[in-house]
């Protein structure tokens, strides 16, 4: 199956500002429940826990493939020479300088107005 570059999100390095997901969740409340904030050191994420949510009978986003929005999660690339994925093994991660929360086992990216940001499944 061929992708079409506009299915697919390019990532950069540029990180969104600090306290920019929390003005993002009121403008644009999430409606997949299960995720919550992970701020540290001025980075913003999504997680959900995995151990949690399968006790309140949720669907893993990395089977449905829903982000925190209920929008399908996009391939993805963070550089030109990637292939495209969805979600990723933390062990994986491109830069090592991501503030990754405890325990987090997966990875993939989403956006919301041109900003992306990491969502992360934990154990």
């Amino acid at each position: 199956m061929l992708t079409r570059e506009k299915d697919i999100l390019f990532v950069s390095e540029e990180m969104p500002y600090e306290g920019w997901m929390e003005k993002m969740l009121k403008a644009y409340p999430a409606e997949n429940a299960g995720w919550s904030i992970f701020n540290k050191n001025g980075e913003t994420s999504l997680i959900w826990d995995i151990d949690d949510n399968l006790l309140k009978n949720r669907e893993m986003p990395c089977y449905s493939e829903r982000d925190p929005w209920n929008r399908k999660i996009r391939k993805w690339i963070f550089n030109e020479d990637d292939s495209p994925s969805v979600w990723l093994p933390v062990d994986d991660i491109h830069r090592q300088s991501f503030e990754v929360p405890e325990n987090a086992i997966q990875y993939a990216w989403t956006s919301i107005e041109g900003r992306c940001f990491c969502l992360y499944l934990v154990q």
